[in-house]
């Protein structure tokens, strides 16, 4: 509570008080992240908790990624009375925002990102931070070449650790998060497989809830990484898998357009 009353000083409104040249390197510091992040999880949370009162749900990743963005809005417009500063709409499967060295990474594409504007930042590098945030189905394989388990690790989890993704900035962030679309398989046996696909490519566990599973709700797991080819800080990288499994699943219609996307997408990995 204490916490939260401080930063209530020093939302955006508050802050044009100050003039240009006064110094407020303070803004950029950990604790005005842990809060933007904090309000990212809340906002996300209820988000995910919107997604489980549908009576049926899309079995496709695009699709469901559009339905979670639905959700996020519809999350923002019901907390907008606790808004302290830091509610904005993410940007929704949009480049990665430009930073650092030109390269591959510059065409790049997080699902989510939320974008934390400092108009105080002592440096280019601080004046705007991004939160960024990958989605991925977890569950049995949809073909014996699109193996959702191991994905999760090569298409998500390594997209924040390696330097031809560099998903979020300033590079020093600490912190970043996924979503799990849980569609099958019992809980356990899913991590079991995707902390296999960790240690194949040589990636930390992801650790069990500590407060144990949450059957038909949201299971909050976590995941401590070095990042050398990006930041010699570490990275905590949140995971939160929203148990679907007992939600219809609508498939998705096979046209030809999706079929030339889908083959896109594997090919190119984003």
């Amino acid at each position: 509570m204490l916490k939260r009353r401080f930063y209530k000083q020093f939302t955006c409104k508050n802050l044009k008080r100050y003039t240009v040249g006064e110094n407020l390197s303070f803004i950029s510091q950990p604790p005005l992240w842990d809060s933007f992040t904090a309000r990212i999880f809340e906002v996300t949370n209820l988000a995910l908790r919107l997604m489980r009162n549908a009576s049926t749900l899309p079995e496709d990743e695009v699709d469901l990624n559009i339905e979670f963005g639905h959700c996020v809005r519809e999350a923002l417009w019901q907390l907008k009375d606790s808004d302290e500063g830091f509610d904005f709409t993410p940007s929704y499967d949009g480049l990665n925002q430009p930073h650092g060295a030109r390269g591959k990474h510059d065409k790049k594409k997080p699902d989510l990102q939320w974008i934390m504007k400092n108009s105080h930042a002592q440096t280019q590098e601080e004046h705007f931070r991004v939160f960024a945030m990958e989605c991925k189905r977890l569950g049995r394989p949809s073909s014996k070449s699109w193996v959702l388990n191991r994905l999760y690790i090569t298409n998500g989890v390594c997209r924040f650790i390696k330097a031809e993704y560099s998903y979020g900035s300033p590079k020093y962030n600490p912190s970043y998060a996924m979503v799990g679309y849980v569609q099958s398989m019992a809980l356990d046996d899913i991590l079991k497989e995707v902390n296999e696909s960790a240690k194949a490519c040589s990636v930390s566990a992801i650790k069990l809830p500590v407060d144990g599973w949450k059957e038909k709700d949201i299971s909050r797991l976590a995941q401590q990484h070095d990042r050398p080819e990006i930041h010699d800080t570490p990275l905590t990288l949140h995971h939160l898998w929203i148990d679907i499994r007992d939600i219809q699943m609508i498939p998705a219609k096979k046209t030809n357009t999706t079929k030339r996307r889908a083959k896109g997408s594997k090919k190119n990995a984003k």
